[in-house]
């Protein structure tokens, strides 16, 4: 059974609550947009974008800002080489380990969002504040 296409849904959901797609609107950034964007690692975000039918390219801004999105980090890496000893090549160099664990921290911050998370957690911090009670009134 094939997996339904995520990006075609935030596509969806992107026409329907007419969110920003702009790749690089002043007002807004495109936040809503690109925060669902960035939830999609980046080899389904290429196997879903070749799966797309005519209608969903209607919006041009989104499509460029997904391709943005998935040929960014590759394209930074292959100029690597090119520029190398160069100044644009060493902040290249640094930039590019600093986005990666931007995603990283983005991919983290998304799992410890989900429902179950936060249950888990609010349970957690119950358990510790009963404990810190339990100390307390031994202590007197």
């Amino acid at each position: 059974m094939p997996k339904a296409n995520i990006l075609s849904a935030l596509l969806n959901t992107a026409r329907a609550n007419k969110w920003c797609t702009r790749l690089h609107c002043t007002t807004c950034g495109s936040h809503e947009f690109r925060s669902e964007l960035n939830k999609i690692e980046r080899d389904v975000l290429i196997r879903q974008l070749s799966e797309l039918d005519e209608s969903h390219f209607s919006d041009r801004y989104a499509i460029l800002l997904i391709i943005y999105r998935a040929a960014l980090m590759p394209m930074a890496r292959d100029l690597l080489e090119p520029l190398s000893d160069t100044p644009a090549g060493r902040f290249l160099q640094k930039a590019i380990p600093i986005q990666a664990q931007r995603d990283e921290n983005r991919r983290k911050q998304a799992k410890m969002a989900t429902p179950e998370a936060v249950a888990a957690s609010k349970v957690g911090r119950q358990a510790r504040q009963q404990e810190l009670r339990a100390a307390r009134c031994n202590l007197k």
